[in-house]
């Protein structure tokens, strides 16, 4: 489906396949977690119609009370209906941040984004995004307000916490277990987890779910003054900016998905796509490592090194994994863990999404395969920047918001904690590394609620009155393979796609010229990309 997690439990276990498609990452990146961390003594149901949109026009003038809030931001709140389907249940405040124009004289408007999940906070994104050391186009920072907020159940808009951070670095739990001590200890943290969930966000969990969010975009919108939308939405954003084609087509301006996903895709089959892309990626890192008499991982035979490891950590081996990383402000927090297979698989997933990130992935194998000195520290600092920790040592609750989005969008559930054992032995047959932690579980969402407003896939008739608008994504892609981009472009008259030739998982505003400058001209000036663009690193 989207995210920006791997399918989890708590505790970073890669087994419940949430939305079974939910491997999706809008802006995860190693490089941070493998400059910052080094080992220890170092310092590195209904489907009618809303009774009402609360949106609105657009005045021209923002009705948010911004105030300042560093570096240039400017941050506020806007007040939308708890449940857009019936208004009268209640309000959640929405947080908001933006960043005005850098050229007021030549404004174009506001320009929201995204970043995915489902879970991923916009306010510390858009911090991030832009910045000290942005890469995006100076045309695009002169021209617009760059706006996002948290969409609601993340951050600060009512976040969904439900796992403490002492849980966290607990040790993962075998992601495919197989015997029964194995499979028991699984159901009861599962068990436990969601009804902890929804004792504390009970009253929030039902309408956290993509149609809603649309909603509260349509209400932004209108907030901040503008008659039209201009949107940017990564992995999980671009189903947020699908939906809200859906219900709001005369109201876009110009949109703009990077990574893309199919709404409402049978969770079996996405989540099999999905992995399938993951695996390729990871077969593809393994050949390159061969070819190469510089790898440092595997003597010549990286695929055998990885079968081995894998095979070792299955045993119940856990490896040591301690390490120290920096914040902001220079200080140490030491994190105190080991590396087992279910920290690994993630560890291992994380730099897949971009190529950039191999290099990584080839020295934390490396260390956790050495012969003299074994140590699982890196991997483990990859899976916990999945997880949600930051160098500071905090713990996000991005995981947490990552199940219940997505289980508020997806009507099925999984009836068993193993899912099929005929699925696991089928994929695992197919795609030996990676197939059966993904089909373990699926399709996800044991023992969540009932799912109140989920997504339905698309039809080209849903899109009849859309405007043309523009989508990206990379041919090798992990997390939203390039077909779902081009099944969703075949879905909007006189769309485009614009195709990066990498294996990254998001692309636009990286500082890719033959990317950023079309796609840009496209946000200010509503010029569509030429035909067929296609570009490489």
């Amino acid at each position: 489906m989207k995210l920006s997690l791997p399918p989890r439990t708590a505790r970073g276990v890669l087994v419940t396949a949430t939305l079974a498609a939910c491997l999706a990452a809008c802006s995860v990146s190693v490089k941070q977690a493998a400059t910052t961390t080094s080992a220890p003594g170092s310092t590195a149901p209904a489907t009618s119609s809303p009774t009402t949109n609360g949106s609105g026009n657009g005045s021209g003038t923002s009705t948010v009370a911004w105030h300042e809030c560093g570096g240039g931001f400017q941050c506020g709140t806007h007040t939308v209906p708890l449940d857009w389907f019936h208004p009268g249940a209640g309000t959640i405040s929405l947080a908001l941040i933006r960043r005005p124009a850098g050229d007021p004289s030549r404004r174009v408007g506001s320009l929201f984004f995204n970043p995915g999940g489902p879970g991923e906070p916009g306010v510390s994104f858009l911090r991030d995004l832009a910045g000290s050391g942005s890469t995006l186009p100076k045309t695009l920072t002169d021209r617009f307000d760059l706006v996002s907020w948290d969409p609601r159940g993340t951050g600060n808009s009512a976040g969904i916490r439900c796992i403490p951070a002492s849980e966290q670095e607990q040790a993962a739990l075998d992601p495919t277990p197989n015997d029964a001590a194995a499979v028991a200890a699984l159901q009861k943290l599962e068990t436990t987890d969601v009804a902890r969930c929804v004792a504390q966000d009970g009253k929030v969990i039902p309408y956290v779910g993509t149609r809603e969010t649309a909603r509260d975009l349509d209400a932004l919108r209108a907030a901040v003054g503008d008659a039209k939308l201009h949107y940017v939405g990564y992995s999980y954003g671009t189903e947020i900016g699908e939906q809200y084609l859906r219900d709001f087509p005369t109201h876009v301006g110009a949109m703009v998905l990077d990574g893309v996903v199919v709404p409402g895709e049978d969770p079996i089959t996405s989540g099999h796509d999905q992995i399938k892309s993951f695996e390729a990626d990871l077969d593809a890192f393994l050949a390159d490592c061969a070819a190469r008499p510089s790898c440092t991982f595997g003597n010549g035979n990286p695929k055998a090194a990885l079968q081995a490891l894998l095979a070792k950590l299955e045993t119940g081996v856990r490896l040591p994994a301690d390490y120290t990383s920096q914040d902001d402000r220079g200080t140490s927090h030491t994190r105190t863990g080991t590396l087992g297979i279910g920290e690994a698989i993630t560890g291992i997933i994380t730099p897949l999404y971009s190529k950039d990130d191999w290099p990584a992935l080839e020295k934390a194998l490396a260390q956790a395969t050495s012969k003299t000195d074994p140590n699982g520290y890196l991997l483990l600092s990859f899976r916990d920047s999945l997880q949600g920790r930051d160098r500071d040592g905090t713990w996000s609750h991005l995981p947490d918001a990552f199940e219940a989005i997505g289980c508020a969008d997806q009507p099925q559930r999984a009836t068993s904690v193993l899912g099929s054992k005929a699925l696991i032995a089928a994929w695992s047959k197919e795609m030996p590394f990676l197939g059966a932690t993904q089909a373990t579980g699926s399709p996800g969402c044991y023992r969540w609620p009932a799912a109140r407003y989920p997504v339905s896939k698309p039809t080209r008739g849903d899109f009849a009155k859309a405007p043309p608008m523009v989508f990206v994504n990379s041919t090798q892609d992990p997390a939203t393979p390039y077909a779902q981009a081009q099944q969703m472009q075949a879905l909007v008259p006189g769309s485009r796609l614009v195709t990066w030739e990498s294996a990254d998982h998001t692309s636009f505003g990286r500082g890719h010229a033959c990317i950023d400058d079309p796609v840009t001209a496209y946000l200010v000036s509503g010029t569509l990309p030429p035909a067929g663009l296609r570009c490489k690193p």
